[in-house]
């Protein structure tokens, strides 16, 4: 079985449920017929409902405009392309093994995003918190500032002299 929201298509809410359930009438159940030979796998059909291809043409055909609606007759006629059942479950492995990557990279993602914040949280820490009882200086006895000024027109196009810094212009890094 494959849950798909019929509610607001286009949050694309498909699901494999591991157990036995029951459903509100927003939720269409999607059996896979077991008569006979397995045409279709489960796990394939899941991963095709959450594609950009289904999810584009779903929300192009839900009904409704407040809280659009997958109609169940336009999902009945819908035609996807249905490879060799060994071809269907590879792909279904291949996006299994994507998801997992995806999962761990978010998963590192966030402990870089925590880790940052700590090191931001001790060195950059309140003032009025300085626990360590570092040192604090007022930048202007650490540092000069140059800002920037706007060249001569004559000394845009002008030839540059050995060892001397050429023009930046902002549209150039921005």
């Amino acid at each position: 079985c494959v849950l798909i929201s019929r509610l607001r298509p286009n949050l694309n809410k498909v699901i494999i449920p591991n157990s036995a359930g029951v459903a509100n009438k927003e939720i269409i159940a999607l059996y896979v017929n077991t008569r006979g030979e397995k045409v279709l796998d489960r796990n394939y059909l899941a991963y095709f409902l959450r594609s950009e291809r289904f999810l584009n043409d779903v929300s192009k055909n839900a009904t409704g405009t407040t809280l659009p609606r997958l109609s169940l007759n336009w999902l009945m006629e819908y035609s996807i392309v249905v490879p060799p059942l060994e071809k269907q479950l590879q792909a279904a492995e291949v996006f299994d093994e994507c998801q997992l990557a995806l999962k761990d990279s978010k998963n590192s993602i966030k402990k870089a995003e925590e880790l940052l914040c700590a090191c931001y949280q001790k060195y950059f820490l309140d003032p009025k918190i300085n626990k360590n009882s570092w040192q604090q200086v007022e930048l202007d006895e650490v540092l000069s500032v140059e800002p920037g000024r706007t060249p001569k027109v004559s000394l845009l196009n002008a030839p540059r002299e050995k060892n001397e810094d050429g023009l930046l212009k902002v549209s150039a890094v921005s």
